[in-house]
């Protein structure tokens, strides 16, 4: 634990506002090959977040009965949000780690309303569905959901923390230190780019993330198994600036998106690539109006 403590105290450092919540961190485990995080009250307070709540539109009556029998509505309560994969190729069972305000017996007892059946794990509340499906409260503000086996692991945890190994550890910490929305992968094998595919194992950690304010910015590092990797992906990702831009000049539906293309910026550095868009906001603000009924989808 003493390296994962540095490692966050350090990048606690670079950005005081931003840090991961390593007790939801706690609940992945060692097999975690792929992580994502979102700052979900960041995000919902964010100039775009506030924006996407405004096209929303009126909330549907089943999401209103929810929030008035539970007192918790996750725009408002939802705080941090932590998934966790095994990675590999496949779909593949996942978990998630929140932190949120909320009370747990008006949430339970609406999750039994919904058809989950609540028994103990553990020592631990669990509310199980067909799938299998599980959400459990093992801590006061924390719900832990995902594979019922998954979840099950994670309350096993709870008395024998397992570390995430160094590598990702450090990856997770910067990117979660940096930006508003968060991903580190690991293992990613046979990359595929349309027709185009990276040879086998040659990514070896890709993380990054979105961040929200004035400016809208993606970005990404990849670090690759060899400088020849390296150079290839930096390639494959020229051509497909390149394939956008000449799309976007046929068909004008996404002639909108060419702005973004145009601020789009990809370097190498031994065997690293580095990688970012980014946008004024407002301009952000502007693709989604195009298209008012896709960005309202997108973002229920």
């Amino acid at each position: 634990m003493k390296l994962n403590t540095l490692i966050l105290i350090a990048a606690a450092s670079v950005s005081p506002l931003l840090a991961v919540d390593a007790d939801l961190l706690k609940y992945g485990g060692s097999d975690a090959k792929d992580i994502a995080g979102v700052y979900v009250s960041r995000v919902m307070a964010s100039p775009l977040g506030l924006f996407a709540q405004s096209r929303l539109g009126q909330e549907d009556a089943a999401f209103g009965k929810f929030i008035t029998a539970t007192g918790f509505d996750p725009r408002r309560d939802l705080i941090e949000l932590v998934a966790f994969s095994p990675g590999g190729e496949g779909k593949k069972p996942g978990l998630i780690a929140a932190r949120a305000r909320f009370n747990t017996e008006s949430l339970g007892a609406a999750l039994i309303e919904k058809g989950m059946e609540r028994s103990s794990y553990a020592g631990v509340d669990i509310y199980e569905a067909a799938g299998p499906t599980m959400i459990a409260f093992p801590e006061t503000g924390i719900v832990v959901a995902g594979d019922t086996a998954l979840v099950k692991a994670a309350l096993d945890r709870r008395s024998k923390p397992s570390e995430l190994n160094a590598a990702l550890a450090t990856k997770v910490a910067l990117a979660g230190s940096r930006n508003d929305v968060w991903f580190v992968a690991t293992g990613q094998s046979g990359l595929k780019f349309g027709k185009m595919q990276l040879p086998e194992d040659a990514l070896e950690i890709l993380s990054g993330g979105l961040t929200l304010g004035s400016t809208v910015e993606l970005s990404a590092e990849a670090i690759m198994k060899t400088e020849k990797d390296a150079q290839a992906l930096a390639q494959v990702i020229q051509f497909m600036m390149a394939m956008g831009q000449m799309q976007g000049n046929k068909n004008q539906a996404i002639t909108p998106f060419l702005s973004l293309l145009q601020t789009a910026k990809s370097t190498v550095q031994g065997t690293t690539v580095l990688f970012s868009v980014s946008a004024p906001q407002s301009d952000v603000e502007k693709l989604f109006r195009s298209r008012p009924r896709r960005a309202a989808q997108a973002i229920r």
